[in-house]
């Protein structure tokens, strides 16, 4: 009978927990998204915070540079490592890099047509034999000066080819996996967008001055350098579509997310491990 009523005991707790589950994992998502609401401090950042047991934090760095670094550097989740891609730069330097080829390519182009037309057999050789064109190329008079000025030029003319191709073509591998990396999240964005101005401050000002005002402004030209593959969509749902209704402060959501975590820990059994332990 004693094994009966345990039975049932248990099984009446295992059913009780399966029905505050779902209501469980909501109430979790929606405090997920108050806190990134809240003063923008990530999730992470502020069970961190709970998990020290309210230590004070530590100095504040100088503003500017430092302060904008520590930011992305304290992150734990490192999703607020965005950047600018610079396209409209990169596009640029890429159509220089490619109009000096094309000059380059020309030139040799001319020289090779110059060469068709020697009866030269040095100048053939050069042309079939890499270590006769190389010891043509580079031979010295004692005074400095080239023994072959033509294929000296030559050579320069091949070597500064493979540096600027080189040159070009990782500048073209670099672009190419900056355009096929996600972008960040809108609300990081979001939140990144109202640290970065204080704008929850009474007199709102950006962490850099100058152009860099600007670096956040225009989201196609960010670039996510950790983009989470389990982003919540809930929680994106509710900060976009509801994030209005939500002016909490930092103080309140620490202590209230502290209690909805000990109310948690509280309803689960003993002897079965929380699914939350991760609050």
């Amino acid at each position: 009978m004693h094994q009966g009523v345990g039975w049932g005991l248990r099984n009446g707790t295992e059913q009780g927990w399966t029905k505050h589950n779902t209501f469980i994992h909501f109430s979790i998502t929606i405090f997920k998204v108050l806190l990134r609401l809240a003063d923008q401090k990530s999730v992470s950042d502020v069970k961190q915070q709970m998990n020290q047991g309210y230590e004070l934090p530590p100095p504040e760095p100088l503003n500017g540079f430092p302060r904008v670094a520590q930011k992305l550097a304290s992150d734990p989740d490192k999703t607020t490592t965005i950047f600018r891609r610079f396209d409209r730069l990169s596009a640029r330097n890429l159509i220089y890099l490619e109009a000096e080829l094309a000059e380059l390519e020309a030139r040799q182009d001319r020289w090779d047509e110059e060469d068709k037309k020697s009866t030269s057999e040095q100048v053939r050789n050069c042309h079939t034999d890499w270590k006769t064109f190389e010891q043509l190329a580079t031979g010295r008079h004692p005074n400095g000066d080239p023994v072959n000025p033509g294929q000296a030029e030559k050579l320069e003319l091949a070597l500064k080819i493979r540096s600027k191709i080189k040159e070009y073509h990782e500048a073209l591998a670099v672009h190419q996996t900056l355009l096929n990396s996600k972008p960040p999240a809108a609300t990081t964005i979001k939140g990144m967008r109202e640290w970065f101005s204080d704008t929850h401050k009474p007199y709102p000002a950006p962490q850099l001055w100058g152009a860099s005002e600007k670096r956040l402004e225009d989201p196609y030209d960010l670039v996510a350098l950790r983009v989470p593959a389990d982003q919540d969509r809930l929680s994106e749902f509710i900060l976009n579509y509801f994030g209005g209704f939500f002016p909490v402060s930092v103080f309140l959501l620490e202590r209230s997310f502290h209690f909805l975590k000990l109310s948690f820990n509280l309803l689960l059994p003993s002897n079965v491990p929380s699914t939350y332990s991760y609050l």
